[in-house]
This record gives C-alpha cells, structure tokens and sequence, in this order.
C-alpha cells in the first residue's frame, strides 16, 4: 500500500504523454508518440535498471552529468535521443533525494505510453482524412 501511495503523483504523465505526441497531422502525432513510445520504454528500462543498483551520490551526480549532457546535445538532432535519455536524467534527479523504486520508470512509461496512444487516436478524431475534390459522389 505504500509503493501505491508514492505513486499517486505520477499521473500527471499521461497528459505529458498526450500534449508532447499531439502534432498539426496525424502523420506527425504517429511520428512523435512512436519516438516517445520507444525512448521512454528503454529510457525507463535503463533507469529502472540503476535505481535497482541503489547507486550512491557520486553515482548519482556522474549518471545525471553524462545523461543530461547527452539528452540536451543530442535532442536538436532527433527528439528520440531526449526521450530516451531523460526518463534517467528525471528519475535519478528525484531519487537524489529520497529514494525511487525501480518501477516507478515503469508505471512513467506505462503512462507515456497510454499518453501517446490516445493522441494518437485523436489525431484521426481531430484531422479526419479530407476527401478530395474528384472523389466526392
């Protein structure tokens, strides 16, 4: 019941999830959600992994350096790279503090996921295919 409790605060994921996949087309929101699908799944899973490993401060200090150094460099290249390294550089920032259980990457990708999944679905509810001029019956 406790793990439970410290969970409560996440759910503000599945609207991150939403608002950062929604694009001006379909074609685009399908682009970003599968970028923020894929980064946030293996991004959780590395920092599942480490908070596992319970590191120690230097640790801590080191992974966060290296990681956000990478997530800030390499986001203008391609937005999966920011994805997948900041699931760690977030959740070991906040471990840094109080400890972190090692699924609370999970449950952040699980709601990423849901996230991009219904802005996904949107997208074809909000731009429907538009018919054009020629096929109209």
């Amino acid at each position: 019941m406790a793990a439970a409790h410290r969970l409560t605060g996440e759910g503000h994921w599945l609207v991150t999830g939403i608002l950062l996949s929604l694009r001006p087309t379909p074609e685009a929101t399908q682009a970003k959600a599968r970028q923020r699908i894929v980064g946030n799944t293996l991004g959780g899973i590395a920092a599942a992994l480490v908070l596992l490993t319970h590191p120690g401060p230097w640790a801590v200090t080191a992974t966060v350096a290296a990681t956000s150094t990478l997530a800030y460099a390499l986001r203008p290249a391609n937005y999966l790279y920011w994805c997948l390294a900041f699931p760690l550089l977030l959740l070991l920032l906040t471990d840094f503090d109080r400890p972190t259980p090692w699924y609370t990457a999970a449950v952040r990708a699980g709601l990423v996921l849901v996230g991009a999944v219904v802005s996904v679905l949107a997208s074809r509810w909000l731009w429907p295919p538009t018919q054009t001029l020629g096929s109209a019956s």
